[in-house]
């Protein structure tokens, strides 16, 4: 689910942000922003931390800019279901798999962005990293990782 949760939001945040752009609908499956970004996941004492890896440095503002609205979206949204665990409410709630509440942080490094996610429970810490490698994984194959087909688009 944590896998699911977070390559949508970062897709679909920088799909949005491109959505009208009739000229290049590949846009809508790989945004210009993500495009070849690398990413790589470490375990922290807490949590979790992704490094986000530009392919272009013209890349830089607007993954940073997706990334921290991801996180906000993200940390918005596990915090709410752990609140509202009825399925009724809030059909991700913590406890049947989803995404426990979060504290999400975003700070710059010199090639993109660092996203650190803490789960606040820290029974929860080995469940958000086994995720972050499987989003790892994951990322590894997504048709944004450049493939001579999108290399040759950029």
């Amino acid at each position: 689910m944590f896998k699911t949760v977070l390559v949508g939001v970062v897709i679909a945040a920088s799909a949005a942000a491109s959505f009208a752009d009739p000229v290049n609908p590949d846009e809508r499956k790989c945004p210009t922003e993500v495009r070849g970004v690398r990413i790589t996941s470490m375990a922290l004492r807490d949590g979790v931390a992704f490094m986000f890896t530009v392919a272009k440095p013209n890349q830089l503002r607007g993954l940073r800019s997706l990334l921290r609205e991801a996180a906000t979206i993200v940390e918005h949204e596990s915090k709410l279901a752990s609140l509202h665990p009825d399925p009724d409410v809030m059909p991700a709630s913590n406890g049947d798999g989803s995404i426990p509440a979060l504290d999400i942080t975003v700070p710059n490094t010199p090639k993109g962005a660092m996203v650190s996610v803490r789960p606040e429970e820290a029974s929860r810490i080995a469940l958000i990293q086994q995720n972050a490698r499987n989003f790892e994984l994951f990322w590894s194959t997504h048709t944004c990782v450049d493939t001579p087909k999108m290399a040759a688009r950029s």
